[in-house]
């Protein structure tokens, strides 16, 4: 799973423009929530994460490819940065930095995701 996720990641760094925004516009950070489904698209792959209030969250990879897979876990979001728990039996967190370009506007692991 984690080579699709690195090779999609990869994939949309290279394919994503990045938009910068600096501290004095983060608004705070910790005023803004995460929760909802975010979605980085590039033309052969799509992730799309989704946030419940409730503190879980699914993350879905797909590709023209053939591959659709699909993580969950839980979360914790403290206004600035996300650990991810994953369940999917081997025990694996990830920690990001949430970069907020606007209220609709998301970076995660240096990829632009978008509200839906």
């Amino acid at each position: 799973l984690w080579k699709f996720i690195l090779a999609a990641l990869a994939f949309l760094m290279v394919c994503t423009t990045f938009t910068n925004c600096s501290k004095s516009d983060d608004n705070g950070g910790s005023s803004r929530s995460i929760v909802g489904t975010w979605v980085a698209a590039a033309p052969q792959e799509v992730i799309t994460m989704r946030f419940d209030s409730d503190g879980r969250f699914s993350e879905r990879y797909q590709s023209n490819y053939g591959d659709d897979q699909t993580s969950r876990g839980e979360y914790v979001y403290d206004g600035y940065s996300l650990e991810l728990y994953y369940a999917d039996g081997n025990g694996e967190t990830d920690f990001v930095y949430v970069e907020w370009i606007d209220n609709n506007h998301i970076i995660l692991w240096g990829i632009e995701f978008t509200r839906r």
